[in-house]
């Protein structure tokens, strides 16, 4: 059984997105809410290189190798509109239920930089919330 958090900081990303591109917005919050809702969506989560029509699903190397269990989702009908964006999250397997947490949609062209603000902000999210290191 999973569980999916949307943490504060995505919330305004969302939000900003909202008022940049409500397009874009629309399929990523329809996303979120079926995730919420769909356990076997939630469980293709945590597969590095998932692939299917809608969406792929990549870790987040740099991230990984040095202990956070971060991964990066792209919805490929955001690419026809023109709006690269990321949907940014943690896994962390050892509560129960296990949880996944949304720390930020954020636009592609940040390049995953370590010294970006907003990787900061997910390395500090990802430890305010306790999700596990490994």
């Amino acid at each position: 059984m999973y569980t999916l958090i949307v943490d504060t900081d995505a919330e305004n990303d969302l939000e900003a997105l909202k008022q940049a591109n409500k397009k874009a917005w629309a399929l990523v919050a329809a996303f979120i809410e079926q995730a919420k809702a769909d356990q076997d969506l939630l469980d293709r989560l945590s597969q590095d290189h998932y692939h299917d029509d809608d969406y792929n699903i990549r870790r987040w190397i740099q991230e990984w190798r040095v202990g956070l269990n971060l991964f990066r989702l792209r919805i490929l009908a955001l690419d026809d509109l023109g709006a690269a964006y990321r949907i940014i999250y943690a896994f962390d397997p050892r509560p129960q239920p296990q949880c996944y947490y949304v720390l930020g949609v954020i636009p592609r062209s940040f390049g995953y930089d370590p010294n970006d603000h907003r990787t900061r902000r997910m390395r500090d999210a990802y430890e305010r919330l306790g999700i596990t290191r490994f």
